[in-house]
């Protein structure tokens, strides 16, 4: 996720109905007491959500239209983040995907999903604008044959 730090995140799943990614917290990611920064949060949600949504929608042009996070537990550096992201919505013109970012504390409880620590929900637009138009080398519309 960060071209300068190598082996920060690992996309575990991608498909249709599921994209997950394991982020571990450096310091580039925290806030200056040590926890996620939720703008960082807010990254992965619509990273996720805009990615899923362009495999869903055929690989067109999508756009965050809306972004509601709720952080409810702190993560401090050092920490496995999960991220998932699952459609709600997926229709012709707009999707709604919900992103759930966990801790990865899986060993230390019976829970399979590790302790919550952000929930998301992300709104997007498909092909907000128009079908993508080829352009010759001097920017020009081609010629549809």
């Amino acid at each position: 996720m960060f071209p300068s730090q190598k082996n920060t995140s690992t996309i575990m799943a991608c498909s249709f109905a599921l994209l997950s990614l394991c982020l571990e917290l450096i310091c580039l990611c925290v806030q200056p007491f040590g926890v996620l920064h939720g703008g960082v949060s807010a990254l992965i949600a619509e990273a996720l959500a805009s990615s899923g949504a362009f495999f869903a929608s055929g690989h067109q042009r999508v756009a965050g239209v809306q972004l509601t996070i709720n952080h409810v537990k702190a993560a401090s550096i050092g920490t496995e983040v999960l991220a998932s992201a699952k459609p709600v919505h997926v229709g012709q013109r707009t999707q709604v995907w919900d992103v759930i970012l966990s801790k990865d504390d899986t060993s230390a409880s019976n829970s399979t999903q590790g302790t919550r620590i952000a929930l998301a929900r992300v709104t997007l637009m498909v092909d907000p604008l128009g079908p993508v138009v080829k352009v010759d080398k001097q920017g020009r519309p081609l010629a549809r044959l």
